[in-house]
């Protein structure tokens, strides 16, 4: 059945690109929180929540001017908001704050220049088929 066939396409869909952007944000983070891991989903979310877990940075609570991990990320990348999330509570403080927000700035201006550098190359071979 077609409905059963993209729904379980959509899953897997969810799965590969869910882990690929897991993988790419740990990478990116792993110099502030070197022993940042992921998994998709958890106990108490479903496989459309990319969860970070570290031993490191995890903290019992918030002290004056530290910051979530994911809100971090939610402000930088605003889409991904209730799509992320630290079920323990990852941390970062001052400068780590700063580095983080700087760090995934720098990858996001740097995929939105291939977004755009794309759709200007399909716009030349536009022009040119005409």
């Amino acid at each position: 059945m077609r409905l059963i066939e993209d729904y379980l396409f959509s899953i897997q869909m969810v799965e590969t690109t869910g882990r690929a952007l897991g993988e790419k944000l740990v990478e990116l983070l792993k110099p502030l929180v070197e022993d940042l891991s992921f998994t998709l989903g958890w106990d108490e979310s479903g496989t459309d929540v990319i969860c970070f877990f570290s031993r490191t940075h995890q903290r019992g609570s918030l002290k004056n001017g530290d910051e979530f991990l994911e809100t971090v990320i939610e402000e930088v990348f605003p889409e991904l908001k209730l799509h992320v999330d630290t079920a323990f509570g990852i941390y970062l403080r001052g400068d780590e704050i700063q580095r983080a927000k700087r760090i995934l700035e720098e990858w996001k201006a740097q995929e939105n220049r291939k977004k755009e550098d794309a759709i200007k190359w399909a716009k030349k071979q536009i022009g040119e088929a005409k």
